[in-house]
């Protein structure tokens, strides 16, 4: 068995901040700068895939919420699909906009991972281009010169009602979970949205900083995941995350999918209340995530264009 926490991985802290700076500088240029296009909401009825349904009620549970990102996962694979083209550029996420007993509004984003049906496409938000986008830090940049998808989270929680007040919950697996670090410690990100909560489900995650103290954070990494594993040698960048590593025993060439981790979720929610922490992170579940509660799942999608040296490239592929 490959134990990617226990000898796999290497320290990104200083790398990833040094890479934050670069990006910065470029950025200021007009360099490598993201624009999303044809951001949009999708009719659920047309994204979600009848094998892999939104799940509800909604739970205050790791497993709800990995559904969640399947059920997300899946449908972009299926919105991708019905493109016909297999150069579709576009990205998809959700967010459950949820109503508790009080009337209470709060809202959790589900991020998909990297779509590897457009990894080349430099114009997906979700592509391999903006991997290493995502990896960087830089808690100060603006988020018009951050990454397109994380520009994409930003936009879904405007149109889904965020506006300072609500609660809001991010949830990633893989770059999604990327995605959900980086505006966790982003300061214009943590001043547009009231952020009670990150999820991050088998992404590197201890290289990123910056978040506010005290902010729930549960990062979920199966010993056998090395993407997971690459800075597992370095130092815990937010503090006070917690990071859960499960023992699903999938095998390396299955560790690292959205579908091994929601089969291990239940796992998690049996450990998290033993967990330092863990009591505080079940309560932030439980104010976001009502339970019983009938969560109303917004699907969007959008693609981006990217300039180098002022000339925008890719293509425009959102519905």
């Amino acid at each position: 068995m490959v134990q990617a926490f226990e000898g796999w991985g290497r320290s990104f802290t200083g790398i990833a901040a040094a890479g934050g700076f670069i990006r910065r500088q470029l950025r200021s240029r007009g360099i490598g700068v993201a624009r999303l296009e044809g951001f949009a909401r999708v009719p659920l009825a047309e994204a979600q895939d009848p094998a892999t349904p939104f799940p509800s009620p909604a739970e205050p549970t790791v497993a709800f919420l990995a559904s969640g990102i399947e059920a997300a996962t899946r449908a972009d694979a299926r919105l991708d699909a019905a493109s016909g083209s297999g150069r579709d550029s576009t990205a998809h996420l959700a967010v459950a906009v949820l109503t508790g007993p009080d009337g209470a509004r709060s809202l959790a984003v589900l991020i998909p991972g990297t779509d590897f049906a457009s990894l080349l496409n430099v114009a997906e938000p979700n592509g391999l281009a903006s991997i290493l986008d995502n990896f960087v830090t830089d808690p100060g940049a603006p988020l018009a010169e951050t990454s397109a998808l994380m520009q994409m989270v930003d936009a879904a929680l405007v149109e889904a009602g965020s506006d300072g007040r609500v609660p809001v919950l991010l949830a990633g697996f893989s770059q999604g979970g990327m995605v959900a670090l980086s505006l966790a410690g982003n300061r214009e990100f943590l001043g547009r949205h009231r952020l009670a909560g990150v999820l991050t489900l088998g992404a590197p995650s201890r290289h990123y900083g910056g978040a506010p103290a005290g902010l729930p954070i549960l990062d979920v990494a199966d010993r056998e995941d090395l993407v997971a594993g690459l800075d597992a040698r370095g130092t815990q960048g937010d503090a006070g995350a917690i990071l859960l590593i499960t023992d699903a025993r999938p095998g390396v060439l299955r560790a690292h999918s959205i579908r091994s981790y929601a089969d291990a979720a239940s796992g998690a929610d049996e450990r998290l209340p033993r967990e330092p922490r863990g009591p505080e992170y079940a309560a932030m579940l439980r104010a976001v995530l009502p339970e019983g509660a009938e969560p109303e799942f917004r699907v969007y999608g959008a693609s981006s264009r990217l300039s180098v040296g002022g000339e925008p490239v890719g293509e425009s592929g959102a519905r």
